[in-house]
């Protein structure tokens, strides 16, 4: 059985990424199967989990408020799966999707600063 590789390891940034090519020094990045990333994102460090697990200044209510608010259909059954996670499940789909969480981040941070979403 297959295991699936949809995270990958740059070994020169010393980073999880996606795609077989990294994006910010263009090496190739290794396939890591899913029972070792978190064994990877433990030897890398909180400098990779720390900004998804806390923005001190915007809740995760406030960032699956403006999935629901802003996102297409895609976010919207993101912003559904985070009503229905539990922490650890809230934290896999923070991983799982980084670049969706902070863009949420920063429109929920504007909606807050214009007075029209939760803080």
């Amino acid at each position: 059985m297959a295991t699936r590789t949809a995270t990958r390891y740059c070994g020169l940034c010393d980073e999880m990424v996606k795609g077989r090519e990294c994006p910010k020094c263009g090496a190739d990045t290794e396939p890591v199967p899913a029972k070792d990333r978190g064994e990877l994102a433990a030897m890398i460090g909180d400098r990779i989990l720390a900004p998804l697990v806390h923005a001190p200044d915007v809740t995760d209510y406030a960032v699956v408020q403006a999935m629901r608010v802003y996102g297409g259909s895609f976010a919207s059954a993101v912003a559904a799966a985070f009503d229905h996670a539990d922490a650890d499940n809230t934290l896999r789909l923070k991983v799982a999707f980084p670049e969706m969480w902070d863009e949420y981040t920063e429109l929920a941070r504007r909606r807050r600063d214009a007075g029209k979403g939760p803080k």
